[in-house]
């Protein structure tokens, strides 16, 4: 359903995912980072989000004092190969990221009259035991279309 019926050219905040809240702190000494791993892709099989209107996709951590703070984000394209995202979640003077109650939310900014402006997301992951690489490779066998039957 469109978030605006009104304006059709409205645009702004569309779909947001946010997490669970986890507890970090037990990591906050720890040598090995926390990281956060995912694939993104725009269009799909849908409507492809636009690069001069500001349509993007954010990753966003909230903060000890509940603040959330934009940490990576993406321009609208047309359709691309999914794409691997690996960040390290690192704290500043300003963000302390490993207590209890840390959450992380993707949200994507586009037309809000309708079926447009869509992202992909894919295979989040939160962890400690990341390869060194960073790239965290799976071995998923799907479906992308109606199947006959078995």
């Amino acid at each position: 359903s469109p978030y605006d019926t009104i304006n059709t050219n409205s645009r702004g905040s569309a779909d947001r995912l946010t997490s669970l809240p986890m507890d970090l702190s037990t990591y906050k000494t720890s040598t090995l980072p926390i990281r956060i791993s995912f694939y993104w892709q725009p269009q799909g099989n849908g409507e492809a989000p636009d690069s001069v209107s500001g349509d993007k996709l954010s990753l966003y951590f909230k903060n000890k004092n509940g603040n959330w703070i934009e940490i990576w984000k993406v321009g609208g394209s047309g359709l691309l190969p999914f794409t691997q995202v690996n960040l390290p979640i690192i704290e500043s003077a300003e963000n302390e990221y490993y207590y209890k109650g840390f959450q992380f939310r993707f949200e994507n900014r586009g037309r809000l009259t309708g079926n447009f402006d869509h992202w992909m997301l894919d295979y989040v992951y939160v962890g400690s035991d990341m390869p060194e690489s960073g790239i965290v490779d799976y071995n998923d066998q799907s479906f992308e279309k109606p199947t006959p039957s078995l």
